[in-house]
């Protein structure tokens, strides 16, 4: 009989333990699915960007108003405002370089983007000093914090603009058109065939200066190869000397134009010269300062 009992409550037992560590197994399991779906969740809920936001404030990327009065205190609003984009993930910096990539507007983009790192940088040096210079453009920097978070976002685009820019060069770059070529030559044989020395060389120079900048727009958007193709040009040149000279005048010109841009175009506009430039003179020296006359 005692042997009975003890048999009944060894299973008895058994199946406590049993129910016990299926209860257990059941709850465990519970808890990895619960764990799972908030992680589901969790993963879900960060890919939800707010894409309207980021629309509109790239949107005001590609319409930043450059070269208009007011457009730096403009720039420190715009710093203000991505600051408070309040989402940084890389869900969004995937987002934003896909709206990169498929814009038309890249040449806009990449000067707005440019200005705004530059701001970055310099608010990240000395915000004190920053936002004090900058209390005319009304920015209240609320969520300064945010700023490195904001540069990393900006310096993808930053990184995205530049291959944009190095694709453009190459391309631009790969050949001379006949046109570009030709207007070259022109430049060249201005140069050489210049008088100097006589009373009116001074004046021709200022009009090849004026006329040049016009018409060689290759000078910017293809520098390198016009370094190039000027430098072959000079060793078959007649008048090598004579080409020096003027070119030295050349740079003279440059530098009176850069001393006091607005009396050098009143001095020369009665003389009738019109300034009408079709590239920068930045990219016009530099041009300029790569011809080698040996």
């Amino acid at each position: 009989m005692k042997s009975n009992i003890k048999k009944i409550i060894a299973l008895l037992s058994i199946s406590l333990i049993v129910t016990a560590c299926s209860t257990n197994a059941k709850n465990n399991t519970k808890l990895v699915e619960e764990k799972e779906t908030k992680k589901e969740t969790l993963i879900e809920t960060k890919k939800e960007i707010n894409k309207d936001i980021l629309n509109k404030w790239f949107q005001n990327l590609i319409k930043f108003p450059h070269g208009t009065t007011g457009s730096s205190l403009r720039a420190v609003k715009l710093l203000d405002e991505s600051l408070n984009l309040q989402d940084y993930s890389d869900e969004t910096i995937n987002y934003v370089n896909k709206l990169y990539e498929n814009s038309e507007k890249k040449s806009d983009l990449n000067m707005t983007i440019s200005l705004l790192f530059e701001n970055i940088k310099k608010f990240k040096s000395n915000p004190s000093e920053y936002k004090k210079s900058h209390e005319d453009a009304g920015a209240k920097f609320t969520n300064e914090k945010n700023i490195n978070n904001l540069e990393k976002l900006v310096n993808s685009l930053y990184e995205l603009s530049k291959k944009e820019n190095n694709s453009k060069e190459n391309e631009k770059n790969s050949s001379l058109s006949n046109l570009e070529k030709e207007n070259i030559n022109k430049f060249v044989t201005e140069l050489e065939k210049t008088p100097n020395g006589t009373a009116g060389s001074g004046l021709q120079i200022i009009g090849t200066f004026y006329d040049s900048l016009n018409y060689a727009s290759v000078f910017e958007e293809k520098p390198n190869l016009s370094i190039n193709y000027i430098n072959s040009l000079i060793p078959n040149l007649e008048k090598k000397n004579n080409f020096k000279m003027s070119l030295d005048a050349l740079k003279f010109q440059i530098k009176e134009y850069k001393k006091d841009k607005q009396d050098y175009i009143n001095s020369n506009k009665d003389a009738g010269y019109t300034w009408n430039p079709s590239i920068s003179i930045e990219a016009y020296e530099n041009v300029i300062n790569n011809i080698n006359v040996q």
